[in-house]
């Protein structure tokens, strides 16, 4: 069997220039037949040598007819071997491309819009809202960074500027350094006397001054018993209070999405927003 391609296209030569052989040898006893017909002692002589070769012209047919008949059979085990490895190919890329492909594809057509806006809001709130420096443009292509604050958001970013200046505004009435500030319970009282109306918890979900406090506890604190601010009353912008107000925003957003009853804000009705922010 020539399972070898080469050793196969070789043989397949090899009948080839067989046959040709055959083809001159059958012009040649052509032209001596025409050459008997003309001379008849040409013709026995003829007839006589054939006769002694016959045997030897019969063996050579027959080793003939046996290597065409081994060619074609190497050439029929070679095609379904063939046929097997494509199918092997085809198959191992399939294993290898096809379910990942068909998987993706898959995916394209079952995704929901609102999963995928989902998921680019969450891929957009991974920066740091303390590295950004400019707020009107957070990402670089003009979205400021409070473009997804709701009435709540904005009505405790001013509660958070206005305590914040209420407890300043107060040491520095004060002038005395031993009083960094006043009790918590105090704080509906200086709050009416610097913006001259009145601070109802209730109006952010809280049903005393100290849960209001905690809303905005990134801004103020309670140390022995003394309301202060976290924030310095130097800054060069008030920047810092938005910033503080989408952390808080986020993080309660991560809370409700995990399942805190406390998470959700509950405001009675929308705070007063009159309050500007120099």
């Amino acid at each position: 069997e020539f399972k070898d391609p080469v050793k196969r296209q070789a043989r397949k030569e090899a009948l080839q220039l067989e046959k040709l052989q055959k083809q001159q040898a059958a012009l040649l006893e052509m032209q001596a037949k025409d050459e008997n017909v003309e001379n008849p002692a040409n013709a026995e002589n003829g007839k006589a040598a054939e006769v002694a070769d016959a045997p030897a012209k019969d063996e050579n047919a027959d080793d003939n007819k046996d290597d065409a008949m081994e060619v074609i059979k190497d050439e029929k085990d070679e095609k379904p071997e063939e046929k097997k490895d494509e199918k092997d190919e085809k198959k191992e890329t399939s294993e290898e491309n096809g379910p990942d492909k068909t998987a993706k594809a898959e995916e394209v057509v079952e995704d929901d819009p609102m999963a995928v806006l989902e998921e680019q809001l969450a891929q957009r709130e991974k920066y740091d809202v303390f590295a950004i420096e400019e707020i009107l443009d957070s990402n670089g292509e003009g979205e400021p960074l409070f473009s997804n604050f709701a009435f709540e958001d904005w009505a405790l970013l001013s509660l958070r500027f206005e305590l914040h200046l209420v407890v300043h505004a107060f040491q520095r009435d004060c002038r005395d350094p031993d009083r960094t500030g006043f009790p918590p319970e105090h704080l509906p009282y200086y709050y009416n006397k610097y913006f001259r109306k009145n601070l109802n918890p209730k109006n952010y979900g809280a049903n005393n001054v100290e849960e209001l406090i905690e809303l905005v506890r990134d801004t103020l604190i309670v140390c022995d018993k003394t309301l202060e601010s976290t924030i310095t009353d130097d800054l060069e912008t008030n920047e810092v209070f938005v910033k503080l107000a989408e952390e808080e925003r986020r993080d309660r957003k991560r809370r409700i999405e995990g399942g805190d009853p406390k998470a959700p804000l509950r405001f009675s009705r929308a705070p007063p927003t009159d309050m500007v922010l120099a």
